[in-house]
């Protein structure tokens, strides 16, 4: 049982893990979309 518990837990921290990268990077690539919007705009006028 114990090793299931094991697996259990080591498989729910992956799974935030790689949420929690993912959303990092979304974060990331939103703000740097935001910026050259800004950039163009700012260029434009």
């Amino acid at each position: 049982m114990k090793f299931k518990e094991d697996v259990i837990e080591s498989l729910s921290a992956l799974l935030f893990g790689s949420i929690g990268i993912i959303s990092i990077t979304a974060f990331f690539v939103i703000l740097s979309l935001i910026i050259t919007q800004c950039c163009n705009v700012i260029k434009n006028n």
